[in-house]
């Protein structure tokens, strides 16, 4: 779901100010990484929100993740902002590749018309898996 230009300078004007309070920055290039590596992402959250826009701020002091429910002045669509905090999504990136390395096989089952099954098969997390965790939060 594409947002309208209009909502998208709504949400860039609240997340300028916000980076202004809370001294942080924005990451474009971590943004773009965001929305590339999860693409099926923003269309669920828009889904279930409405109009969302994804941000990445490089600063600890923006915390680690919020959602700022917006409203365009323009258009009067309900806009959901998403800030994740360069750690954090650096974090979930972790966890993302730990799960991925235990897929044994990933299959997608035709059952009718655009429906589908998935099923997973996976295996027990190694040595290597478990410590990975910890050692991110570290």
């Amino acid at each position: 779901m594409e947002n309208s230009s209009c909502c998208v300078r709504t949400a860039e004007k609240w997340y300028q100010s916000f980076l202004a309070a809370q001294g942080g920055h924005h990451s474009d290039v971590m943004t773009r990484y965001f929305l590339d590596a999860n693409q099926d992402l923003a269309p669920l959250f828009a889904n279930i929100l409405g109009a969302v826009e994804f941000r990445v701020a490089a600063s600890k002091s923006v915390g680690q993740a919020r959602m700022q429910p917006l409203l365009c002045p323009d258009c009067n669509t309900h806009i959901a902002l998403i800030i994740l905090s360069s750690p954090f999504m650096l974090l979930i990136f972790r966890l993302q590749a730990i799960f991925h390395s235990m897929i044994d096989r990933w299959e997608i089952i035709p059952e009718g018309p655009d429906k589908y099954l998935e099923r997973i098969h996976w295996h027990e997390p190694g040595k290597f898996q478990v410590q990975q965790p910890r050692l991110a939060l570290e």
